[in-house]
């Protein structure tokens, strides 16, 4: 089987120190969902690289915009996907052939809208199981994690409070949610280790997601929000 996925893991060696070099593939400036997650590490001071993606421009805020995932031209740890259903296959193929080692799907449109969006999202599923490539999505909020300086959510929770780092744990597939859970927290200051929010979970759903932020040293507590599970997996914390 592939490894476990490590979208919030430091690598070894000289990038420890600068773990993440996140693509977000933004279309435009904020409120885009997919503008958030750029503007917020931006204002934040994120020291790694990042490489929004759009092949109709050529700056977003102020970065040097690309035109594929292909044209960046070195290894990305972590790609944010926000295109137009149609387009997320090609997108993620195209990633996984470039060396992207993880996805964030927000892009909406699969299985929560009938047969048509399900056999899109059995796609994006093969993908990541014949790659080994990991993705969180479709049709999610995204994830972070404050111990890395990982931030990859849309929500506007984030944008007028401090992030706090902490030692409890959410997971939950819906984004509403989710976003509400790390707003209370974060504005009475408890803080939190990691957050993720698994969407449609066509390849990392709770059941996965659930002992991975449960088993970290940085989590002494962790909390799921998930109903109609779409796996028989079990899910346990040890």
């Amino acid at each position: 089987g592939r490894g476990a996925p490590d979208w919030d893991r430091p690598r070894p060696g000289p990038r420890a120190a600068r773990p993440f070099y996140p693509c977000a593939c933004s279309e435009s400036t904020p409120p885009n969902i997919t503008g958030r997650p750029l503007a917020d590490r931006r204002s934040r001071g994120f020291d790694g690289q990042l490489h929004p993606v759009n092949p109709g421009r050529s700056k977003v805020q102020g970065l040097r915009c690309y035109p594929s995932l292909a044209a960046i031209g070195q290894p990305v740890d972590l790609a944010i996907i926000g295109s137009a259903v149609a387009q997320v296959e090609g997108v993620i193929a195209e990633g996984i052939a470039a060396g992207m080692r993880a996805f964030v799907v927000f892009s909406s449109g699969f299985a929560e809208t009938g047969e048509a969006g399900r056999a899109l999202q059995q796609r994006l599923r093969a993908l990541a199981h014949e790659s080994g490539v990991p993705i969180i999505g479709p049709n999610c909020l995204g994830l972070a994690n404050s111990a890395t300086g990982l931030m990859a959510p849309f929500t506007t929770a984030l944008e007028e409070t401090p992030l706090r780092r902490g030692a409890f744990g959410f997971v939950s597939h819906s984004g509403a949610l989710g976003a509400y859970w790390m707003d209370i927290v974060l504005r009475s200051g408890i803080g939190f280790s990691q957050w993720v929010t698994t969407g449609n979970g066509c390849d990392i759903d709770a059941a996965e997601a659930i002992p991975r932020r449960c088993g970290t040293a940085c989590a002494a507590s962790a909390c799921c929000w998930w109903t109609a599970p779409t796996t028989s997996r079990p899910c346990a914390c040890t």
